[in-house]
C-alpha cells in the first residue's frame, strides 16, 4: 500500500493508521519503520525488478524515454530512464527502470555513460533499444548520440518552445500576461485577498476557484492562468476597483486574453492527449498536421484579429521545428503502421 500510493514509510508510526489496523485486525502487529526500510521495501524492489527484467527480456525491442532535471529544493540533479515495449499479447507496457542522482558535469559523455550503465543493469543490449526519446537540450542530444542510440526529440518539449517563442512576438500580449501574473501573485501571497475574493465570488455566484499560477516550463499553465482569470473576470474587476495599488485590466487586455485562449485551445487539447502515458510517437505527424490545418483556416484568423502576429509565428515555428517530419523513417513508419492514421496525414506538414 505504501509503495502503490506513494505514502511515506512513517505511516506505520502514525496514531490514526495504528488505530485503524487495531480495529480491523486486532491481533496483527504492524512492522516498525526500520523493518519496512531494511526488509519489506528491498523485498518488494527485488520481486518487481525480477519480474520487470523477465518481461523486458521477452520483448523483441524496447523504446526509452529519458530526461534530466535539477530539484529546486536541494539543487540535486536526476536522470530518468523509462522503458516501453509491446507484450506478447500486444499490450503497451512500460516501466521506470531508473530515477537516479546524476553527479558531475552534465556533459554528453557523462550522460551517455549513465544511459549505458542503466541499460546494462537491466540486461538491455544496444541493438535492442529501438529509440530514445528526449528533450532538445544540446547535452542530452549529444549524450544519446555518443551512447549510439537512435533518438527522437520530445514532441511536448518542442511544442513548449513553439508556443513560448510565439507569445513573445507581440508586446501587448506579453504586457497582458505580465499583468495577469501580478494579479495572481497578489492573491497567492495574501490570505486576506483570498478571503475577499471568495466573498465576492459568493456574491456574484461564480465558481469558488482559486487563481492559477503558471510556471515557465509548462506553457499550458499559462493557458490555465488566463482561462481562470477570464472565468473570474467580474470578481477580479470588482476587487481591483477597491484596491488602488493593483492595475486594472483594460478592455483591450481582456479581449487579448479571450482571443489567446481561443487561439491556443487546440494546442492545450493535444498537449493533454500527448501527456498521457499511453501516447505514442505515431501521433506526432497527425498532431502537427492538425495544427497546420487549424492555423491555415480563414476562420481561425477571423477569431483572433488582435493576435495575427502570434498566429503567423505559430505557423513559422511549427514549420521550422517539424519540417520534413513525414520523411523521417521513425515517424513515417510509426504513423503508417498505426491503424488509426495510416496515410491520412502525410503530405500536410
Amino acid at each position: 500500500m505504501i509503495a502503490l500510493d506513494n505514502e511515506p514509510l512513517s505511516m506505520v508510526d502514525r496514531v490514526g493508521f495504528n488505530r485503524l489496523m487495531h480495529k480491523a485486525v486486532p491481533r496483527y502487529k504492524i512492522p516498525s519503520r526500520t523493518f519496512m526500510t531494511e526488509k519489506i521495501v528491498p523485498d518488494i524492489y527485488d520481486r518487481i525488478s525480477k519480474k520487470m527484467m523477465e518481461n523486458i527480456s521477452k520483448a523483441p525491442v524496447v523504446s526509452v524515454t529519458s530526461d534530466m532535471w535539477t530539484c529546486d529544493h536541494n539543487n540535486e540533479s536526476f536522470l530518468s530512464f523509462t522503458a516501453h515495449w509491446i507484450s506478447a499479447d500486444f499490450k503497451l507496457e512500460h516501466g521506470m527502470l531508473a530515477t537516479k542522482p546524476f553527479s558531475g558535469s552534465h556533459t554528453g559523455e557523462n550522460i551517455a555513460n549513465e544511459l549505458n550503465v542503466i541499460a546494462a543493469r537491466w540486461n538491455i543490449p544496444l541493438n535492442k533499444i529501438h529509440i530514445v526519446v528526449h528533450d532538445s537540450g544540446a547535452n542530452m542530444v549529444k549524450g544519446v548520440r555518443v551512447a549510439e542510440y537512435d533518438s527522437a526529440r520530445c514532441f511536448i518539449h518542442s511544442l513548449q518552445r513553439v508556443i513560448t517563442e510565439s507569445l513573445k512576438c507581440q508586446s501587448d500580449l506579453m504586457e497582458m500576461l505580465a499583468a495577469s501574473r501580478r494579479i495572481v501573485t497578489h492573491f497567492n501571497h495574501s490570505g486576506l485577498a483570498q478571503e475577499k475574493l471568495k466573498v465576492i465570488q459568493k456574491e456574484l455566484k461564480l465558481p469558488e476557484h482559486q487563481l492559477v499560477q503558471d510556471v515557465s516550463t509548462r506553457w499550458n499553465s499559462t493557458y490555465y492562468l488566463q482561462e481562470r482569470l477570464l472565468e473570474q473576470k467580474r470578481a477580479i474587476s470588482l476587487y481591483i476597483a477597491d484596491h488602488d495599488k493593483l492595475s486594472k485590466f483594460t478592455p483591450h487586455q481582456w479581449n487579448l486574453m479571450e482571443q489567446c485562449i481561443s487561439l491556443l485551445k487546440p494546442f492545450e487539447e493535444i498537449t493533454k492527449i500527448t501527456s498521457s502515458g499511453l501516447s505514442c510517437i505515431s501521433e506526432v505527424i497527425p498532431h502537427v498536421a492538425t495544427f497546420m490545418r487549424y492555423l491555415q483556416k480563414e476562420d481561425t484568423a477571423r477569431k483572433v484579429p488582435n493576435l495575427l502576429h502570434v498566429l503567423m509565428s505559430l505557423k513559422t515555428e511549427i514549420e521550422q521545428r517539424f519540417q520534413h517530419l513525414d520523411e523521417d523513417p521513425k515517424y513515417f513508419m510509426a504513423t503508417l503502421l498505426d491503424p488509426r492514421f495510416k496515410t491520412s496525414f502525410f503530405g500536410i506538414i
